[in-house]
Parts: structure tokens; C-alpha cells; sequence
């Protein structure tokens, strides 16, 4: 299934041959570089447009295949612009952010007093947020990972001691 990620908005065409202004997030710019289509929302439908070309001067510009003229490019303004996960670039910042917690793989989640809530499975990447999907009696559920909720990790135990409240095994769906 296409998953598709929200990058910038369209503005106004710029010339006579249909090129569009963009506004893209600077982080997505050179995924932009890279992307074969672009997917605007057309009424709640995200239709893809295939990219002729991109120019990037004081502002940055983006032929689409099949526009040719301002009036067909001005259809297309003030419109949310999506790009294909799968044709998104990895910061390496933030690869680097999610790798921290890898090591963590296997280990086994326990409380302050020592009482076992699982083992992690993997880490997943949500918005600002480090997960651990974490496996407990056939169950799964997720937890967040930050400074202030790990007490302690353990490498030769492969044990990781969480701040965990009261009831967190009936997070476990």
C-alpha cells in the first residue's frame, strides 16, 4: 500500500511554460531532488504528477509533466504536496536519533523493584518520540524511551529498569 508523507504546499505558477512555486520543509528538499512524482491533494484525493524538472534559485520551482501553461499549473495552487514514503531520503541526524536505542533489542523491561514486563522487540520511530514495542504474555504494547523514564540499562544482564506505574501490563492488548 502507498504511504505518502506531507512535504509543503504549492503557491503561485511562475511563467508561461507551467512551472509552480513550492514551499517544502528543508529537511525534505533533497528527497524533492530525488522524487520521480509528487502527490497533491485534490480534494481529499491525493493524485500523483510526474516531475519534468526542478529549479532551486532565490525560490523553488517544480515543472510537472502534463502542465504546460499557468492556467492548468493554477489548479494546482495552495494545494498540500505529498512525496511516496519509500522516495524519502533518511536525515542522517535522524537515523542516527533512532539508532540510539537498537542495542536495546532483546532486552528485558523491569520495574524499579525488579518485577519483568516483557522484552523488547523492536524500536519504533514516532513523531518526536522513541518507542519500545515490548512483548508481555503473548501481548504486545509500546512504550516511550527518553532519559527520564530509564533508570538503569544493564548489557551484561540485558535487562533495562524503566520508571513504570502501577497497571502498565494492562497496556498489553
Amino acid at each position: 500500500m502507498l504511504e505518502l508523507l506531507h512535504i509543503g504546499h504549492s503557491k503561485k505558477p511562475k511563467g508561461v511554460k507551467g512551472h509552480l512555486r513550492l514551499h517544502i520543509e528543508d529537511k525534505y528538499i533533497e528527497s524533492l531532488g530525488e522524487a520521480r512524482a509528487l502527490f497533491f491533494d485534490l480534494d481529499g484525493s491525493k493524485v500523483p504528477f510526474l516531475i519534468e524538472g526542478i529549479t532551486m534559485s532565490n525560490q523553488l520551482l517544480v515543472k510537472l509533466d502534463e502542465i504546460d501553461n499557468p492556467e492548468e499549473a493554477q489548479l494546482l495552487v495552495s494545494r498540500s504536496i505529498f512525496l511516496d514514503t519509500k522516495e524519502v531520503l533518511i536525515n542522517p541526524e535522524e537515523e542516527s536519533e533512532s539508532k540510539v536505542f537498537d542495542h536495546l533489542i532483546g532486552f528485558t523491561v523491569k520495574n524499579e523493584a525488579g518485577d519483568s514486563y516483557g522484552i523488547i522487540r523492536s524500536i519504533e520511530e514516532y513523531p518526536s518520540q522513541m518507542m519500545a514495542l515490548i512483548d508481555y504474555k503473548e501481548k504486545s504494547y509500546l512504550w516511550p524511551l527518553h532519559d527520564d523514564n530509564i533508570i538503569e540499562v544493564s548489557a551484561n544482564e540485558r535487562t533495562l529498569v524503566l520508571s513504570l506505574p502501577d497497571g502498565v501490563e494492562d497496556l498489553a492488548s
